[in-house]
């Protein structure tokens, strides 16, 4: 669809041209933009990272070798994604939630200069990142895609209504900075309502601080330090999932240094130079869990139920490697 806006920019009429322009892009950008985000039935809710593989599906073994991976470091992805989506399965159907994986990050292998692979024994922790979002309450989903259409027809009512003279520009500025300032504050609320992100992450060096720590967790069957953080001024636009809601908890399983460092928390195998390097012989290997790191956002009282329904035991540091 192309369309063409033709205004004659004489002194009189260059400023009430430019808000017209400003107007016009902003009703573009809303009917263009919300059926596109109405394909995914998630939506208002994150959708799935739709990504494609450059070294091959995360369990297509033969291809993900040219990563370079060793094999046993993609078997160890494999039994630690059945392992965590298996707590999903248990903890959902527990509590009647729904839930979908959002994305996946996994670490790279390393390469000689020659080409070849860096031999077992001297690899770093491989890692792994898996993030999952669960629907807590539908009705409260159903709630937030009905105040979003309503919202995006009044704003564009309000534009329209600019656009052909029956309100001043003032005015329409000032109904857009009350229509931002509504946005943020239900965004928000909306997404503490229906839904919860978890964020696993496997021999991570590094489990970022989110607004100020809030206090312990209550009494769970976790066994795990849980560290609870408050997050004062939500940004509903950023990429970051635990920015994006008022609360958000750490569960450090493995051997974590208590005190935060650089902005978050250090397992302490990242002090020990000769199991970061590629040039030591390794005392555990890559493909052994020495940390993890869970990290849950959103809705309050469904992070305290997950919380409470998992056990430290169901993520026994394993040692994965043959």
């Amino acid at each position: 669809m192309v369309i063409t806006l033709f205004i004659l920019k004489t002194p009189a009429n260059q400023n009430k041209a430019n808000m017209k322009t400003r107007l016009l892009l902003a009703v573009l950008f809303f009917i263009i933009r919300w059926p596109a985000a109405a394909q995914c039935s998630l939506t208002p809710a994150e959708c799935p990272a739709v990504l494609s593989h450059p070294y091959g599906s995360p369990e297509d073994s033969a291809s993900r070798m040219g990563n370079p991976l060793l094999p046993r470091e993609i078997t160890m992805e494999n039994r630690l994604r059945r392992l965590a989506t298996g707590i999903m399965d248990r903890i959902t159907a527990r509590e009647h939630w729904s839930y979908t994986v959002l994305s996946e990050n996994y670490g790279s292998g390393y390469n000689l200069a020659d080409g070849s692979a860096l031999k077992y024994s001297l690899r770093p922790p491989h890692w792994l990142t898996i993030r999952y979002q669960v629907v807590v309450d539908e009705d409260s989903l159903h709630a937030w895609r009905s105040w979003l259409q309503d919202f995006a027809q009044r704003r564009i009512d309000v534009m329209t209504a600019a656009m052909k003279g029956k309100i001043d520009e003032k005015s329409a500025d000032k109904q857009g900075r009350e229509f931002d300032k509504e946005q943020q504050r239900l965004t928000v609320q909306y997404r503490e309502g229906s839904t919860m992100i978890v964020e696993v992450e496997f021999n991570s060096e590094f489990a970022r601080i989110v607004g100020r720590p809030a206090g312990s967790a209550p009494a769970t069957a976790a066994s795990g330090q849980v560290i609870w953080e408050n997050n004062a001024d939500p940004d509903p636009n950023t990429v970051d999932f635990p920015a994006r809601v008022h609360a958000n908890a750490i569960l450090l399983i493995g051997n974590w240094k208590r005190q935060a460092d650089g902005g978050g928390y250090r397992p302490t195998w990242y002090y020990d130079k000769r199991a970061t390097d590629e040039v030591s012989e390794k005392r555990i290997r890559s493909t052994q869990l020495q940390s993890i790191d869970v990290r849950l956002s959103g809705n309050a009282a469904a992070m305290r139920k997950w919380l409470a329904d998992m056990s430290v035991q169901e993520f026994q540091l394993i040692d994965w490697g043959w």
